[in-house]
C-alpha cells in the first residue's frame, strides 16, 4: 500500500512519455541502468519531469526535486508505524477483500457518523446558503477563460485576471470583483493536470511563520500546497492590497480539492502583515492567460489600472483591513492540529453577511445578525459523505495499513474477520479520534477551520433516504479520523455531487428561490 504512493511520480513520467517521443527515447536508453528500487525509479522520474513539466521554472524545479525524498519519507513512516506486510501480493489481496466488504450491506463510516452526530451540532443555514456562490466559482475555474467570464458576468462580477496554465506549485486561478457588493472572489483550481498531481505528491511538512494563528508563531502545512499558496499570494497581493483593500472590499478565497487546501493556506498568508515585504507589481490584467508582455511597463500599467478601477468605483480610497474568508470544498488535510482548529475562530474581520449579502442568511437570521458582532471564521471546509480526499492524511493511511497488516499476519482473511466494526468503534472513541497513530505533531494534518459535514440519513433497511444532514465540527471529528474503502469514495469528490448535496441540505433546511446554483459542465 505504501509503495503505491511512491509510484505516483513514475506514473506521471509514463503519461508524459506517452505523449512525448523525445522523453520516451530518453527513458528507453536509460531503463537498463535503473534498478527495481522504488527510490531510484522515483528519483529518475522526477528528473525527467523537471525537464518536461517544470522547464525553465526554477521554483517548480526546486519543488519537484524534493519529490523523491518526500515519497521515500512517507513510505518509511507508514512501514515504521504500520509494519510491512509479508508480501505485496498478500497486501493487495487484503485490500481487495476490504473493498468487497465495503460493498456489502454495511454502510461506510456508519459508526463514525453516529459519534459525530452525538457530539456536533447541526450546521447553521448561514454556512449552507453562501456555499452556492462559492462552489460555483470553485467549479467554474476548471473551465476555459470564456466560460469563467460568462459565469462571473452572470453573477455581476468583473474579472481582473485569469491564469489558466498550471505548473508544479502554482495552480490555475482567477480573481473577480462585484463593484456594488464590494466583494471579490479569488478562485483556485484543483487537480486538473500532471503538474497539479505533482503538487499533490510533494506532501512533506513545511513551515510558515504566523504571529497569531499558533502559540509558537509557526504553521505546519502540506509543502506542495504551501508553495502553491505562496505563488497565488505573490500574484494577487498587489491587486488586493493596492486596489481592493482601500475600497473596502471583502475577499472570499475558494477552491475544490487541491484548490481548497491552497485557498485555506492563501487566507492564512494574506492575514499576515506584509508591510516589510517587497511587493511585485503585476504585468498583466484581464487576460485569457497569464502571459506577461515585454511591451508594457509594469509600474505604468499598474498605475493605469488603479486609476481605471477608482473610476469604476466612483469613490475615494480609504484605509481599511480586508476581511478574508476561505470556502474550501473537498479539502485535503493540510494543517497541523492547532493551526487547523485555530482557523475555525471568528477572525475573518466581518460577519458572514458582509461576504455574501442576503444569500448568507434568512430574513430572521439577518435581523439577528444585525445585532450580532460575531465575525465569520477564517475558513469553512465542506466534506461530502464518503469523499476520500478530506480523509487522505498520513495518520489515516497508517491506521488503515496497520489494520490490513495485522489481519494478514494473523493468518486470517478479512472475510473471516468479524471485528471491523469494533475496530472502527475503537478508532472513533474520544481517545481513538485524538490518537495520532504514532505520528509527530507536525505530521498529523487536519482539515482547516469549521468543517461542514454533508451526508444523507440512512433508514433501517440501510438504503439512503432523501433526507440530508449537515453537521458543524472540526478536523478532529470522528468521520474524518478513520479511512474506509468505499465504492463512492472517488465519486463523492466531484463538484457536481457537492452541488447536489448542498442543494438538498439548503432546500430541506429553508427553501429559498434566490440561491443561484451552477450546473457543472459534463
Amino acid at each position: 500500500m505504501a509503495m503505491m504512493v511512491a509510484l505516483g511520480a513514475a506514473v506521471g513520467a509514463t503519461l508524459i512519455a506517452f505523449f512525448n517521443p523525445t522523453v520516451t527515447t530518453r527513458l528507453d536508453k536509460a531503463k537498463d541502468t535503473i534498478t527495481t528500487s522504488v527510490e531510484e525509479a522515483t528519483e529518475y522520474a522526477t528528473e525527467t519531469l523537471i525537464k518536461t513539466a517544470a522547464g525553465d521554472n526554477e521554483e517548480a524545479a526546486s519543488l519537484l526535486r524534493k519529490l523523491p525524498a518526500t515519497l521515500s519519507a512517507a513510505n518509511s513512516r507508514v512501514d515504521e508505524l504500520a509494519g510491512s506486510p509479508p508480501s505485496t501480493l498478500q497486501e493487495l489481496q487484503a485490500i481487495v477483500e476490504l473493498w468487497k466488504r465495503a460493498q456489502s450491506g454495511r454502510q461506510p463510516y456508519e459508526e463514525a457518523r453516529r459519534v459525530a452526530a452525538e457530539t456536533s451540532p447541526a450546521a447553521e443555514i448561514s454556512v449552507i446558503h453562501p456555499a452556492a456562490e462559492a462552489l460555483a466559482f470553485a467549479d467554474v475555474v476548471y473551465e476555459n477563460s470564456t466560460e469563467i467570464r460568462k459565469e462571473c458576468a452572470a453573477r455581476g462580477f468583473e474579472v481582473i485576471y485569469i491564469d489558466t496554465e498550471a505548473t508544479p506549485g502554482n495552480p490555475a486561478s482567477f480573481l473577480a470583483f462585484h463593484k456594488d457588493r464590494k466583494v471579490a472572489y479569488l478562485s483556485i483550481r484543483g487537480t486538473h493536470t500532471v503538474a497539479d498531481v505533482l503538487t499533490d505528491l510533494v506532501s512533506h511538512t513545511e513551515s510558515a511563520e504566523h504571529p497569531t494563528i499558533d502559540d509558537d508563531g509557526i504553521v505546519h502545512a502540506h509543502a506542495g500546497m504551501l508553495a502553491s499558496a505562496r505563488a497565488i499570494v505573490s500574484r494577487s497581493r498587489p491587486i488586493l492590497k493596492e486596489l481592493l483593500e482601500p475600497q473596502g472590499y471583502a475577499l472570499v478565497v475558494t477552491g475544490h480539492s487541491l484548490g481548497a487546501g491552497t485557498a485555506a493556506l492563501v487566507t492564512i498568508l494574506l492575514s499576515v502583515d506584509d508591510d516589510e515585504e517587497e511587493v511585485e507589481l503585476p504585468t498583466d490584467v484581464d487576460g485569457a492567460a497569464s502571459e506577461p508582455s515585454s511591451s508594457l511597463d509594469p509600474t505604468r500599467m499598474f498605475a493605469e489600472l488603479s486609476k481605471a478601477f477608482l473610476m469604476i468605483e466612483g469613490s475615494k480610497p480609504r484605509d481599511s483591513s480586508m476581511p478574508i474568508i476561505a470556502m474550501a470544498f473537498a479539502c485535503p488535510p493540510v494543517l497541523d492540529a492547532t493551526s487547523a482548529v485555530a482557523c475555525a475562530s471568528r477572525s475573518a474581520g466581518a460577519p458572514l453577511k458582509r461576504f455574501f449579502g442576503t444569500a448568507a442568511a434568512t430574513q430572521a437570521e439577518q435581523s439577528h445578525d444585525d445585532n450580532n458582532d460575531e465575525e465569520a471564521p477564517m475558513c469553512i471546509s465542506y466534506a461530502l459523505r464518503d469523499d476520500i480526499v478530506p480523509r487522505a492524511s498520513l495518520r489515516n493511511l497508517v491506521k488503515l495499513a496497520t489494520f490490513v497488516n495485522t489481519t494478514i499476519k494473523s493468518d486470517q482473511s478479512l472475510a473471516q474477520q468479524r471485528d471491523l466494526s469494533s475496530t472502527i468503534k475503537e478508532e472513533t472513541s474520544y481517545d481513538g479520534v485524538r490518537n495520532t497513530g504514532g505520528l509527530n505533531y507536525h505530521e498529523d494534518f487536519l482539515l482547516p477551520g469549521v468543517v461542514v459535514m454533508l451526508y444523507g440519513q440512512h433508514l433501517a433497511s440501510e438504503e439512503e433516504s432523501s433526507e440530508w444532514r449537515a453537521l458543524a465540527c472540526d478536523g478532529l471529528a470522528a468521520p474524518l479520523r478513520v479511512l474506509e474503502l468505499c465504492p463512492r469514495s472517488l465519486d463523492d469528490h466531484k463538484t457536481r455531487n457537492y452541488t447536489e448535496a448542498l442543494k438538498a441540505v439548503a432546500s430541506t433546511s429553508s427553501p429559498r428561490s434566490d440561491i443561484a446554483w451552477r450546473t457543472p459542465v459534463a
